[in-house]
């Protein structure tokens, strides 16, 4: 997201902050500029179960407002139904009987229409009953029949879960940063020169990642990272 709108929602916060509201009405106009600008992965990261990593329908509070009950479904593809049976009816507990990850990503996509941001489309990874990882995304369509939203429910590439996979083994910050940079083909002088660290401090880092994962190359790394995680 620009820089620029990031600061703008800041500091209209900042201006409701001190408009003298109550309570509530603060709490409502915050929150409604907050959701032009936290990421929606940060926005739902209350609604995952730490153990599954799957999103589960208890929020601390209800982040998209009054916008899930506007969500029908015109049309769904016999891959579309398929996933969504697959993960489950207790993520289908919401409006319309869609995975609050639909909903987030929906509403996002609007978000972005209306405030016309240049952004790619929102994306959400969940996971399903079986415990595939699935990508859900969304896009607004403009026709003679109005405004529509498209989401796309499909089976997550291995390369969109490196995160995933570094988190789980426990990797620090700058040791992820230097994995996932091997995983795009860097060599040590590039990673050297884009993350400002020296070589040894690198290898530093390879040596622990190696370690981690059980391996003792960097062609191991990128298979491991590519085979996805264990299911």
């Amino acid at each position: 997201m620009a820089a620029g709108t990031v600061e703008r929602q800041v500091q209209a916060i900042i201006g409701v902050c001190q408009s003298g509201l109550g309570p509530s009405e603060l709490r409502d106009h915050a929150l409604n500029r907050l959701r032009k600008v936290v990421p929606i992965d940060a926005a739902f990261f209350a609604t995952v179960d730490p153990a599954t990593l799957l999103f589960t329908s208890a929020t601390a509070d209800e982040p998209l407002g009054t916008a899930t009950a506007l969500l029908t479904v015109v049309s769904c593809n016999r891959e579309g139904e398929y996933w969504l049976d697959q993960l489950g009816p207790e993520q289908r507990q919401h409006a319309a009987g869609l995975p609050l990850a639909v909903h987030a990503v929906a509403v996002q996509a609007a978000i972005d229409q209306q405030d016309r941001v240049p952004a790619s489309p929102p994306r959400l990874r969940l996971r399903t009953r079986e415990g595939q990882w699935l990508v859900v995304h969304a896009s607004r369509l403009e026709g003679a029949a109005g405004s529509q939203t498209a989401i796309v429910i499909e089976p997550a590439a291995p390369s969109e879960l490196t995160s995933i996979i570094l988190d789980a083994y426990g990797l620090t910050p700058a040791q992820s940063r230097v994995a996932a940079l091997v995983l795009q083909g860097r060599s040590t002088r590039q990673i050297v020169n884009e993350l400002a660290i020296s070589a040894n401090t690198v290898q530093e880092h390879l040596r622990a990642v190696f370690d981690r994962f059980g391996i003792g190359s960097r062609r191991e790394l990128v298979a491991a990272l590519l085979s996805g995680p264990d299911t």
